[in-house]
């Protein structure tokens, strides 16, 4: 282990250990979103001559007949439409037969096994954003009409062509990511295991989904089970996975209390693997920190970050230099934010308006209105909630008359005031008779 990691071991035994006794109930909430990779076509990616030779096995009446509402599969023409749409990759005829109105002119059986030629055919080619709207239409449907899912994963690999590992992974990673969407954790976590069973891998980056997604729905269990399992049999988790479980401990989650030695060991584990931490890792952390109510250790980690040239930013410096005003110690929140200048960060507008605020709740207006000059030498323009503290600073201070001017002077000058603004010199009045 080089001298620098074990520093940062040591530095984050002794943060855990003056933290353990402050934590605090917080509730989680997390934004996701489905991050889709670039389209890529490769025409060499399967033998196009044997899946159609199954679009005609699957779709061919001579074979099956009539579907079970009785149409006959060549005079509603489903196979002409499969066979046109595996050629061309013709999406909009793709997206003009949905895959509700196939299983009403041809009967489910018949449907999935169009769906599937055409699912692979977008997999083939590497078209991932359309495989996922594919099998959405396909697991939106089972979903409605209450049908079992367990099977469709085997159903949608269910190829004689024997498909090559990475279309059927494309697929994987689209029933992961579906399901996980629709809040269906057991099955996407049913198609991660299967997938293991057939020797193909989902990506780690339909993992983070999956993961992300079963924090923002408080299942506890799996978002545990599902990192140890990565960590264990793969895929291996990524800097983003490390963060994602970061984030997990450090805002906590429903019900639940920070867990800042949890967050230590994510930490620890990321330095052990070689796996670096980026600047929004140490963010986290740092904020986390914070929420903890572990003010002072956070400040030591920031300066112990910096010593070591580590990656930081004004939101790390943010988050302490918050802690600081919510402690009531200004000295040291002035402190740090020159100490952030210095060290080249420019503040942004949440650096001014946590120190502003600061200021104003401790009775400082002065300094509070040269810090607003001081923004606007550095040409970073006050939001509306950094007067907001100003008015109400003034207001209880007995000087609604002179937060009346600042107001009237910033609507003047094209701000937008609103309703908070208004109650706060209303409130001021109020107060004064």
């Amino acid at each position: 282990m080089s001298s620098a990691a074990y520093s940062l071991k040591s530095a984050l035994i002794s943060v855990v250990a003056s933290c353990e006794k402050s934590l605090f109930k917080v509730h989680y909430s997390a934004v996701s979103a489905c991050m889709l990779e670039d389209h890529v076509f490769d025409s060499s990616a399967v033998d196009k001559g044997k899946i159609v030779g199954e679009a005609l096995r699957c779709c061919n009446p001579k074979e099956h007949g009539k579907s079970k509402i009785g149409r006959n599969t060549r005079k509603s023409g489903l196979f002409p439409i499969v066979a046109t749409i595996f050629k061309t990759l013709n999406w909009e005829l793709a997206t003009d037969k949905r895959f509700f109105r196939i299983v009403s002119d041809h009967g489910l059986s018949h449907s999935i096994n169009a769906f599937r030629v055409i699912v692979h055919a977008f997999a083939s080619a590497g078209l991932q954003m359309e495989v996922h709207f594919l099998i959405r239409e396909i697991i939106s449907y089972y979903k409605k009409v209450n049908l079992d899912v367990p099977d469709l994963f085997s159903t949608l690999l269910d190829l004689p062509a024997d498909p090559h590992a990475g279309i059927s992974s494309s697929i994987i990673n689209a029933l992961i990511k579906v399901f996980a969407e629709n809040k269906m954790f057991e099955n996407a976590l049913d198609v991660f295991v299967q997938a293991k069973k057939f020797g193909l891998e989902p990506t780690i980056l339909s993992c983070n989904f999956l993961l992300k997604c079963c924090i923002e729905a408080n299942q506890v269990e799996f978002v545990r089970s599902l990192f140890e399992e990565l960590k264990d049999f793969g895929p291996s988790p990524n800097v983003y996975t490390y963060t994602i479980m970061m984030d997990y401990y450090c805002k906590g989650h429903l019900g639940q209390n920070i867990d800042i030695k949890e967050a230590s060991k994510v930490l620890e584990e990321m330095e052990k693997t070689g796996r670096s931490p980026t600047v929004v890792t140490y963010s986290v952390y740092i904020h986390g920190l914070c929420r903890a109510g572990c003010v002072d250790s956070a400040s030591k980690l920031l300066e112990f970050l910096r010593t070591e040239n580590k990656p930081l930013n004004c939101y790390c410096y943010n988050a302490v230099i918050h802690g600081f005003c919510q402690k009531g110690d200004l000295f040291e929140a002035l402190r740090l934010f020159e100490d952030m200048k210095n060290n080249g960060i420019s503040p942004d507008i949440y650096s001014y308006s946590i120190l502003i605020d600061g200021f104003c709740k401790n009775g400082d207006v002065k300094y509070a209105i040269d810090l607003i000059e001081k923004m606007d030498d550095c040409d970073v323009k006050p939001s509306l909630v950094t007067y907001s503290s100003l008015f109400n600073s003034l207001c209880k201070s007995g000087q609604t008359d002179d937060s009346l001017d600042v107001f009237r002077k910033l609507g003047a000058s094209g701000y937008k005031l609103d309703v908070i603004s208004y109650n706060i010199l209303m409130n001021g009045f109020l107060l004064q008779g």
